[in-house]
């Protein structure tokens, strides 16, 4: 699916195989992967496998994944995901990452801002959801911030690292 969302310092607009080294750089970072259970890359080829294989799920599943781009220098500095909607498409999950050195400077603040007044405005999306390890903090309190409430927790292992973590859901309801 393909939508453009602009705030004052970001666009964030479809990822598309021209994007490969920045998503790579995103992708192949620990520091951005630490609380995701997904395959790090190894190489752009990899991770251009991913990168196609996101596209394709987006397009077949009526989702969304936006690099998100600094307006001044067009760098790509994360991604943002609107996906796993509902069938009736009343209820869909959110995700973001930025690269470490783009971190706390509110550039996933502004980006959420946007993407909940796309969600209500354009998709009539009614509830959010935002998934969070429970040890990842930032994540979590940018979360409520955004009027985001505690839902529940659930247990699961990773299937990347085989390792058990606590998984906190938060939700929105537009009014």
């Amino acid at each position: 699916m393909t939508a453009l969302i602009e705030s004052e310092r970001l666009i964030l607009r479809e990822l598309k195989e021209k994007d490969l080294s920045g998503f790579y750089k995103i992708r192949s970072n620990e520091q951005t992967s630490l609380y995701i259970d997904r395959e790090i890359p190894k190489n752009e080829n990899e991770a251009l496998l991913i990168l196609r294989n996101l596209i394709e799920r987006c397009l077949k599943h009526k989702w969304y994944i936006w690099g998100i781009f600094k307006k001044n220098n067009n760098e790509l500095i994360g991604t943002y995901c609107l996906w796993n909607f509902t069938n009736d498409r009343t209820k869909g999950e959110i995700g973001f990452e930025v690269l470490p050195e783009f971190q706390r400077m509110g550039f996933i603040s502004e980006a959420t801002d946007e993407v909940m007044k796309f969600c209500k405005e354009k998709l009539g999306v009614k509830i959010l959801e935002g998934y969070a390890d429970a040890e990842n903090l930032s994540s979590i309190n940018l979360l409520l911030k955004k009027g985001f409430r505690f839902h529940s927790q659930k247990k699961e292992t990773t299937k990347y690292s085989g390792k058990d973590r606590i998984i906190s859901i938060y939700q929105f309801e537009n009014k």
